[in-house]
């Protein structure tokens, strides 16, 4: 496995599998609407694209150069925030979600980095604490059509 910036040909597995990964995550936290909406706002056939236009979508591929996880990251504000991160579902477990972790942070070398978890996704708190981030702050958003309170997770604090 590797981790390389994504391409257009990437977009239709990026899809596939941020489809199933919200649906696991999400289930039993949001009403399937809100699944729903979060998958055609994030990842419709144009949001991939202008996601990939911005740079920080990258992706893990295996031996024939299929994606098997995606992550989006951005730098600013004195940090890379890394608005999404999924693997394949066959391919969970194998160190594919923190390698795509640590790529992301070097997009801004020695930037602190950081991830937004919602509250109750206990896979994704588990994931973050295993990869040595550390509980921050609470922030509000939208998840679909639902607010949604997410836990921010840092790899080192802010200074």
């Amino acid at each position: 496995m590797r981790v390389r910036r994504a391409r257009k040909e990437d977009l239709v597995d990026i899809g596939r599998i941020a489809e199933s990964s919200l649906w696991d995550a999400y289930s039993a936290l949001l009403p399937p609407a809100s699944v729903e909406a979060m998958l055609h706002v994030g990842y419709s056939p144009g949001a991939l694209r202008r996601r990939l236009i911005g740079g920080g979508l990258m992706v893990a591929v295996n031996d024939d150069d299929r994606p098997i996880g995606f992550a989006d990251a951005s730098c600013g504000e004195g940090h890379v925030l890394v608005s999404a991160i999924a693997t394949d579902p066959p391919f969970r477990r194998l160190g594919v979600a923190s390698s795509l972790l640590w790529s992301a942070a070097a997009l801004a070398p020695g930037d602190p980095i950081c991830t937004d978890v919602l509250l109750g996704n206990d896979d994704g708190e588990r994931f973050c604490e295993a990869c040595g981030l550390v509980p921050g702050e609470t922030v509000t958003g939208v998840a679909g059509a639902d607010e949604a309170v997410a836990r921010r997770w840092w790899l080192a604090p802010p200074h």
